[in-house]
């Protein structure tokens, strides 16, 4: 064989090889591109579920926050009440009534007291009366960190005509919202109903007993339940 033959099966063989190498180099990078879609694919989605625990897992302490401070408040509205006095008098000839709230009592007195005042003075939209409650691990045994709940208070009143007599009720209707988050809670009770008297006589006064909040009820929507 000529040296011109050798030359030629030699040259033939490197683009044979360079040919195979440069198919593997491409094999590899293909095999690279697969696996690092997968490996972030995997990674994604592992990271989006954890994020979706935890945010499940504040919700459900916010709950529970809400839940604590909640019955709090029901267990206070129920030993809470007072009194609306009316007295009418005559004075130069002229009656003028007068009515105040009195013999308050229970942990939810002042807000109770200012929440019918402002009834009183038929300005009820005059702003909500608002305090918070904290929650801590020791009065939810779930909650993991302390948290502060918003109570805003406004009371209210309506009248029915049961047996040819106006009855009047009193309610309560409370929002609990957590300061840390957009959650919120419900709470909504009334009174037994309190025969209005047609009239108050000269000179005596009428006494209205405001309590019996036994029917609170804690909801996740507003108002009254049926």
């Amino acid at each position: 064989m000529t040296m011109s033959g050798i030359s030629k099966i030699a040259s033939a063989f490197n683009r044979a090889s360079r040919s195979q190498r440069g198919a593997t180099m491409a094999f590899a990078l293909v095999f690279l591109l697969v696996a690092t879609v997968t490996v972030s694919v995997i990674l994604s989605a592992a990271v989006s579920a954890v994020s979706q625990e935890r945010i499940d897992q504040e919700r459900e302490q916010g709950m529970l926050a809400l839940q604590s401070a909640g019955k709090v408040v029901c267990t206070c509205l129920e030993r809470t009440s007072c009194d609306i006095v009316t007295v009418e008098t005559t004075e130069d000839g002229e009656t003028v009534t007068e009515t105040s709230v009195e013999n308050v009592v229970g942990p939810l007195g002042d807000y109770l007291k200012e929440g019918l005042d402002r009834l009183i003075r038929n300005s009820p939209r005059t702003g909500r009366i608002e305090f918070t409650v904290n929650v801590s691990g020791d009065d939810a045994p779930d909650v993991l960190k302390q948290s502060q709940v918003k109570v805003g208070l406004d009371v209210g009143t309506y009248s029915e005509t049961f047996n040819d007599e106006l009855h009047r009720f009193y309610t309560v209707d409370a929002e609990l919202s957590l300061l840390d988050s957009g959650q919120k809670m419900y709470i909504y009770t009334e009174t037994e109903p309190n025969v209005i008297p047609d009239i108050v006589p000269n000179g005596t006064q009428e006494t209205v007993p405001v309590n019996n909040w036994s029917t609170a009820k804690l909801s996740t929507k507003k108002g009254k339940q049926s």
